[in-house]
């Protein structure tokens, strides 16, 4: 189980107390929400009241009037309008909804999404000419263009108006379009920048219609600028949080004929919706059409109003997104595979894996998930004729596109940010670009960035966790980054422990001493090998009620569980004494409270039932427990019985941190009489 950093957030006391008086809220609640930046009556009451009225004024943004009057001047004069979009779900439920929204306002519209694998991303020459060739005069990005510079540039010379929306950091030089609508442009008015490019097209759509008295037909998109919204993983705060609150309040009854029949194939049917279900159900079905066949599919579930029709396109993406996990799965076993045969693998900072042939769909998943198991910065490159193209994805407080840029000589071209990259580079500077990336590393990577943190809102006693709690908590969703989940730490003595799930890799227990909270901890199983029944522990959890029966009761999540610090402390100062001292030449040995040869024989055969052929590993804390050991400065004699062991060769052991590892000599005969530092301890 991999060590990680608990980091309490800190809260103003003095702020928590004013929002607490003012708006009559429990302690737990206002700190909850203070550490979320919501810190006045006017901010909490937007945070819970979210309304259409939230919305900031759409024209705010700049080029949205030059906008508006030419589309509807395309309208007026029945031009043809193309919506040239992205390929994941941010760009399918952008392209969608204006396709929608602009063909219920009487256009002439159709869309164009570039195939992954033979275009690549974002607009191209070819394109453009072919949208020209077939009539259009219109061209409006979703998601995707604010870096088009020469390809907008080349519109303008076959006449082809385009207007661009969307969402990325732009760079010095716009693109030359009519109409350049990005809130994070320089010196835009628009008060929230950090929108999906769902959540800029949407803002296009609801400027259209106040223009056209049609704002009333607006809001039913909502459930679709959600799920692009969750997907792109932009913060669920300020604007993206009312459209997420205003969505989840209607999508389990949707409209959209392709969003039902999408949840239907995602189990999600009838069930309240979270940016959980959203970001694990729905987003992964909708990306595997671009990553496995084309993102059209994707947009012709959303724009179809036939059930039977769009029932067929989502079993369709659901079939395409198992596929899209086998594949996952099997280039993940492969890299792995990989990165253990590198005898090397645990002196880097940086793991760079490239084979022949691997999915560029799924590759930047696989980072992913190499992240999580290793929690390093990773890079995974598919080679083709020489080429290797792939994916970076980082861990926080390592800056990966620096890295790149760093060594940007070895590049054929590559971009992104601080947590995410693509790249492409010949095969045969792989090699260099992993001892580049590691030198890089080994001057700006901090010590305490390849451990994980978790980071805690704050301590609660077992027995404030109730019903009523967690349904407080429960009107503070949706959650996401920008509003995380709560999480708590939480104290007490451990109940009932086991091993739970299909591969036993799952952990169940409860924690508390008269007040007691079931908890379950997702691929914590091991836990069970140092942690014992009645011992006491520390966890770090989020809160949940269980639903059984038509019973509910509270239940905690656990995100990550350890031995109260007190009891470690002293089992940390056993073992460093035991280790740091001679005890035949300057121990007092009357400090160690005295044991029986009964004794010394009971703990020797509990060790004779591990089989002797091989090396075995157990926790101090677990021993403790087999031992009926109930303080850490008991320990002390057993330790030196360990000792007796290994002098009288029966035993051979090595303590590493809180466990030891040992080796058993099964058969010898021995005296105990000829042990000096048992005659010295009688």
């Amino acid at each position: 189980m991999r060590k990680k950093i608990w980091k309490i957030r800190k809260s103003d006391d003095m702020k928590v107390a004013t929002i607490m008086s003012e708006m009559g809220l429990s302690p737990i609640i206002a700190r909850l929400l203070i550490n979320r930046g919501v810190e006045t009556k006017e901010a909490v009451d937007q945070y819970y009241n979210a309304t259409t009225e939230s919305f900031h004024d759409p024209f705010m943004m700049t080029d949205m009037k030059i906008a508006v009057e030419r589309i509807l001047r395309s309208r007026d004069q029945d031009e043809k309008i193309m919506v040239y979009g992205d390929y994941d779900v941010d760009g399918v439920t952008s392209t969608s909804i204006l396709y929608m929204f602009l063909e219920e306002l009487g256009c002439l519209v159709a869309y164009y999404i570039p195939d992954r694998h033979e275009e690549g991303y974002g607009i191209n020459k070819e394109a453009l000419a072919e949208i020209k060739d077939r009539g259009f005069d219109l061209l409006i990005t979703v998601d995707t263009g604010i870096t088009a510079v020469n390809e907008v540039a080349y519109s303008k010379e076959i006449g082809l108006d385009v207007i661009i929306t969307d969402h990325h950091e732009c760079q010095e030089v716009l693109p030359s379009g009519i109409a350049v609508i990005n809130p994070k442009r320089e010196g835009d008015l628009y008060p929230f920048k950090m929108l999906a490019g769902v959540g800029v097209t949407f803002k296009l759509i609801q400027a259209l219609a106040r223009t056209t008295d049609m704002e009333n037909k607006i809001w039913k998109y909502l459930d679709l600028v959600a799920v692009g919204t969750i997907a792109d993983i932009v913060p669920i705060y300020g604007e993206n949080r009312t459209i997420t609150k205003l969505a989840f309040q209607t999508m389990p009854t949707t409209w959209n004929k392709g969003l039902e029949a999408l949840m239907k194939v995602s189990d999600l049917e009838g069930k309240k919706m979270t940016a959980g279900r959203i970001g694990f159900g729905i987003g992964p079905r909708l990306n595997a059409a671009g990553r496995i066949k084309h993102a059209k599919e994707a947009v012709e579930l959303f724009i179809l109003n036939d059930a039977h029709r769009c029932m067929a396109i989502a079993e369709a993406l659901d079939q395409d997104n198992k596929n899209r996990q086998a594949l996952e799965k099997n280039i993940f076993e492969e890299a792995v595979a990989l990165i253990e045969a590198n005898s090397n693998t645990s002196d880097k900072k940086v793991i760079v894996v490239a084979s022949e042939n691997w999915h560029h769909g799924v590759i930047g998943i696989v980072a992913s998930k190499l992240v999580e198991k290793y929690y390093r910065p990773v890079i995974i490159l598919s080679i083709k004729d020489g080429v290797a193209s792939g994916s970076a994805r980082s861990v926080d407080g390592f800056n990966i596109y620096m890295a790149l840029k760093a060594n940007a000589h070895l590049f054929d071209k590559f971009g992104g940010h601080e947590m995410a990259a693509g790249m492409s580079l010949q095969q045969g500077h792989i090699e260099a670009l992993e001892k580049g990336l590691n030198l890089y590393a080994d001057v700006d990577m901090d010590k305490d960035v390849l451990i994980p943190k978790l980071k805690v809102d704050m301590a609660i006693q077992i027995e404030e966790i109730g019903l009523n709690l967690i349904e407080e908590i429960q009107k503070m969703e949706p959650f996401g980054m920008g509003n995380p989940e709560p999480t708590f730490i939480c104290e007490g003595p451990v109940h009932h422990m086991k091993r739970i799930g299909k591969d036993q890799t799952h952990l169940s227990l409860e924690i508390g001493r008269e007040s007691k909270v079931r908890g379950v901890g997702f691929s914590l199983g091991e836990v069970t090998d140092w942690l014992s029944d009645g011992q006491m522990a520390q966890c770090v959890c989020s809160l949940e009620i269980n639903e059984w029966n038509q019973r509910k009761t509270p239940q905690i999540m656990l995100k990550d569980i350890r031995h109260a610090s007190d009891t470690l402390k002293e089992i940390k100062k056993q073992l460093f004494e035991h280790k740091t001292v001679d005890y035949l030449k300057d121990y007092e040995l009357d400090s160690i409270e005295p044991f029986s040869r009964q004794m010394l024989t009971d703990f020797y055969r509990l060790l004779m039932q591990k089989d002797s052929t091989q090396e075995h590993q157990i926790y101090f804390t677990k021993l403790m427990d087999q031992l009926d050991i109930k303080r850490p400065q008991d320990l002390k004699k057993y330790l030196m019985m360990l000792e007796i062991f290994s002098e009288l060769k029966l035993i051979q052991y090595e303590i590493n941190g809180l466990s030891m590892t040992f080796t058993l000599n099964k058969g010898k005969k021995v005296d105990l009489q000829d042990s000096k530092l048992y005659n010295k301890f009688l």
